[in-house]
């Protein structure tokens, strides 16, 4: 069954449900029905980097370190689905950190780095909560439950950080994305 996530006013500012709705869901993936979808797949949406152009799926992958290897940074130069499938993310042990050009990132908060990327391109290459508005839910059929990356539930967090910014706990969230980014790209 497909987890959906939706926008949420609490912290953490995400719900995720397994049960099935009408509701307007974009599913974010690379086989989306919707070209939207498909756009926001972190196979296909990219960020400029000081080390160039790369899909968040590289990047995320790549800089994955690990108690017995990594970071793999070979994987910035080829696509996504080569780097997700590298046997090595699997064979390396517990994953301890992410380093990415020279600069370390820890796990906490869990999705913190993924989520900076993922949102970081969504900004960059000019999505804004306009694209997202006509959407409740937002689903990625490819996401596993154990996996701390997920581009439905980073859209929603954007979703989210940016309908209720107003909210101190959502400014603070907000800020650490932000600087997050501002790390990874510079």
């Amino acid at each position: 069954m497909t987890t959906r996530f939706v926008v949420n006013d609490q912290p953490p500012f995400v719900a995720a449900s397994e049960k099935p709705t009408t509701l307007p869901t974009l599913e974010i993936s690379s086989k989306s029905p919707d070209a939207l979808g498909r756009a926001l797949s972190a196979m296909n949406l990219h960020l400029t980097t000081p080390l160039g152009r790369l899909p968040v799926e590289c990047i995320y992958q790549a800089s994955k370190v690990f108690q017995n290897g990594g970071p793999y940074t070979h994987l910035l130069r080829g696509n996504g689905f080569a780097a997700k499938s590298d046997p090595r993310l699997r064979s390396s042990g517990r994953l301890t950190a992410f380093r990415f050009n020279g600069k370390n990132y820890t796990l906490e908060p869990k999705t913190l780095f993924y989520d900076a990327l993922w949102i970081g391109a969504f900004a960059q290459n000019g999505y804004s909560l306009e694209h997202l508005k006509p959407y409740t839910d937002f689903t990625d059929r490819y996401h596993m439950r154990n996996s701390l990356a997920c581009q439905a539930r980073s859209a929603a967090l954007y979703a989210s950080l940016t309908i209720y910014a107003a909210d101190p706990a959502a400014a603070e969230l907000l800020q650490l994305l932000r600087d997050t980014y501002r790390q990874i790209t510079t």
